[in-house]
């Protein structure tokens, strides 16, 4: 007679050490024994993982994670995207213990496949349903540590122990009633006042009076305030800037993970169905938090996960009939908002990451077009709006005309760099891959003398626009509104200049690897540094969206007095709390030390960085 099998109870909700090891957790909080007894970390945070669980074999999982997509391909249908969220219990945060990283949010594998079905792994859909209607955690957290005085930034005054009645009075009236969330915490009120009068304009390039309506500030908020995904990844989001643009110490991590934390328990709401999980709502989501890690800066793990995410959202969603109004490919446009924000992650992703690039613009080399790059052109070519924000986009700081080509340019460095493995010792590029090159780069040309046409008209518009109100008032001297107009609106020429310049910077060097002392490269980085130096205020939301254009040409100038402005401007970054700019400045230093490209001096210096 055969023994009966051992029947063994799984862990299901044990921390992730032991998932790891495939041993059992005792699930005691905040650390098990084992991880007590091995003087480990205990780690029972929220994992998502989008696109399914990876194959064992590590070497299948590499081949299925970088296998690209083309824009030919048939759009996914909606069943065939698949988000696995593993096991969370909200009932275990303690309030008390802000060392445990309760809101985080990563994935260890990825792994895009496009014929897996929906999946989703919840724990209990009733406890986090109370948890997230339970508001007596966030608001013990928030008076752990909130100061009694209030703080200052950017001469507006932010409450921090505010009534109900002021802070519903300081955000704008279009984006109340105000959800049951920011009503029980006034501190969360503070934060969503930061968002619509601070934080927000730091995340486009164009000056706050030439961008009233920044989607950032209206869209997105608006959107908060129906949807808790949207809104707590917000605040935690405002609640870092504000840590990093009034003080370190401003906002601590626990208040954050706690905001990160109703993020996650709201995603695993709507991820339970398909409808909803290809939603602007689950889209805007994983656009937030993927911004959030990369403004982070700790871990670009994290921020490439949710670009994946995002992908295939909008893979899904391609295979929608694409509905149009009176509003479609203008601000008020929530689609056209999101992929624009999302196109400009992925591209720019993909020219300033230092490591795992491939995760940026999966589509094969040789296809001649990126669906939603064509979207976002699509939509911005319809011309029946009049709009003047179609020359330079304002959410971008360019031309999307740029799209397209910045895409081609990643594409023509995975060529270059594939060939140059293949071919060890050669130090000429295929004749093919350089005429490609210099198409893209007489394109780019083109399309900057026609934004330069264009925006010169519109200025001598404006100064027609101040000669008539001059003369037909008393007061003789120009209308300030107008000449203001008139200065930021050049902002964005330069910006649109500077963007081109990047692109071509990065065709010339990592393409056609053309070396750092040609004066073709030399010309066009000391160009940028000029422009940034007379025409770009340090510290401004436009210095800041800038930083991987002036850390492109920072790298590459031989100029002394270039490399100074680019270290200090750089530096007044460091002292706002830019992570990314200290990664960048020591990048930039042992490129003038040892003359290596920027990747090469990443790398030897093992720092992550991506900068958008």
């Amino acid at each position: 007679m055969t023994e009966a099998k051992k029947k063994i109870k799984r862990s299901r909700n044990g921390c992730h050490n032991c998932k790891r090891l495939k041993i059992k957790c005792d699930e005691l909080k905040p650390s098990c024994s084992y991880c007590v007894k091995t003087a480990s970390k205990c780690d029972y945070s929220l994992k998502l993982t989008w696109g399914g669980r990876p194959y064992k074999d590590s070497t299948k999982r590499r081949q299925q994670h970088v296998t690209p997509t083309t824009a030919a391909s048939t759009p996914a249908p909606l069943d065939t995207v698949q988000f696995v969220v593993q096991s969370f219990d909200p009932s275990t945060h303690d309030p008390q213990s802000p060392q445990t990283t309760t809101g985080s949010i990563s994935s260890p594998h990825i792994q895009e496949d496009p014929n897996v079905h929906f999946d989703l792994h919840t724990n209990d859909p009733e406890k986090q349903d109370n948890f997230l209607t339970n508001y007596e955690e966030d608001i013990a957290r928030a008076e752990l540590y909130m100061p009694e005085t209030p703080s200052y930034f950017a001469r507006d005054y932010q409450p921090i122990r505010s009534s109900q009645e002021t802070a519903v009075y300081s955000i704008p009236p279009q984006i109340t009633p105000l959800p049951t969330l920011l009503l029980e915490v006034p501190f969360y009120r503070d934060l969503l006042h930061f968002w619509v009068n601070v934080a927000s304009h730091h995340l486009v390039p164009a000056p706050v009076k030439v961008y009233q309506d920044n989607p950032f500030k209206m869209i997105l908020t608006q959107m908060a305030m129906e949807y808790p995904s949207i809104l707590t990844t917000l605040l935690a989001f405002s609640a870092k800037l504000r840590s990093v643009l009034i003080d370190s110490n401003d906002t601590p991590e626990f208040v954050i993970e706690q905001l990160l934390t109703r993020s996650c328990t709201e995603m695993l709401k709507i991820l339970r169905d398909r409808t909803s999980a290809i939603s602007n709502v689950a889209l805007a989501t994983s656009l937030l938090l993927s911004c959030f890690e990369a403004f982070n800066c700790k871990d670009f793990g994290k921020h490439r996960t949710h670009v994946i995410g995002a992908r295939q959202i909008i893979k899904a969603r391609s295979a929608l009939p694409m509905s149009r109004g009176p509003d479609t490919g203008t601000e008020r446009d929530i689609t056209f908002f999101l992929m624009r924000w999302f196109v400009y992650i992925d591209i720019i992703g993909s020219l300033s990451s230092a490591r795992n690039s491939d995760n940026y613009l999966l589509v094969a080399d040789d296809v001649t077009s990126y669906e939603p790059v064509e979207s976002v052109t699509s939509l911005n070519e319809i011309d029946d709006h009049h709009d003047p924000k179609r020359a330079i986009d304002h959410l971008m700081g360019f031309d999307v005309k740029f799209l397209p080509h910045l895409a081609k340019i990643t594409l023509l460095i995975r060529k270059t760099e594939r060939y140059l493995q293949e071919a060890p010792g050669s130090t000429s590029i295929p004749i093919s891959i350089v005429q490609e090159a210099l198409e893209v780069k007489d394109a780019m040309v083109g399309i900057l003398a026609q934004d330069d046409d264009v925006m010169l008209e519109a200025h001598e518009q404006m100064e027609k626009d101040k000669r008539k109100r001059k003369n037909s008032s008393t007061n003789q001297t120009s209308p300030p509104e107008i000449v203001s107009m008139i200065q930021e609106n050049t902002i964005l020429r330069y910006t649109n200049r500077i963007f081109c310049d990047t692109g071509i910077i990065h065709l010339y060097r990592r393409v056609l690897k053309i070396p750092r002392t040609s004066p073709l490269v030399q010309e066009l980085v000391n160009g940028i540094g000029k422009l940034a130096k007379d025409h770009i205020e340090s510290q401004s939301p436009t210095d800041v969206c800038c930083i991987f254009c002036f850390f492109t040409a920072g790298c590459e100038t031989l100029n002394q007095d270039m490399r100074q402005f680019f270290q200090q401007r750089f530096e007044k970054l460091i002292a706002m709390g830019n992570t990314s700019a200290k990664r960048g400045l020591e990048i930039m230093k042992r490129c003038w030390e040892t003359d290596e490209d920027w990747i090469s001096a990443a790398k030897q210096l093992d720092l992550d960085i991506t900068l958008l």
